[in-house]
């Protein structure tokens, strides 16, 4: 099964608003894996929106690894974005501890 980007991103925040993880036969890194057969990447403010799911769910290591991955289109996203997704990645950057990070350095 593979999962778009936007829905990726719409679950994650659907489970950090209620708190609640996955049912036990599914984790956050099978929803990753479905995000990424569908070949589609996440644009910046559904990066940013899934980062900071992500924090509110304390699942750093997912999130690093989502980071570790991001491509430099995404990164060239930046200075085209909106106030809010820079003030989202920016806090869930910081959030993440991820002060090193090149996306940080782009939006700050």
């Amino acid at each position: 099964h593979s999962l778009l980007p936007h829905s990726f991103a719409s679950l994650l925040f659907g489970l950090a608003a209620k708190r609640s993880m996955p049912a036990h036969h599914y984790s956050i890194g099978d929803f990753v894996a479905a995000m990424r057969q569908s070949g589609l990447s996440l644009d910046l403010s559904e990066l940013a929106s899934v980062l900071r799911s992500l924090r509110e769910l304390n699942q750093v290591d997912v999130a690093r690894d989502l980071l570790g991955s991001i491509s430099n289109e995404l990164i060239e996203q930046v200075p085209k974005a909106d106030l809010h997704t820079l003030v989202t990645s920016m806090w869930s950057l910081l959030a993440l501890r991820e002060h090193e990070h090149v996306l940080l350095a782009k939006v700050v």
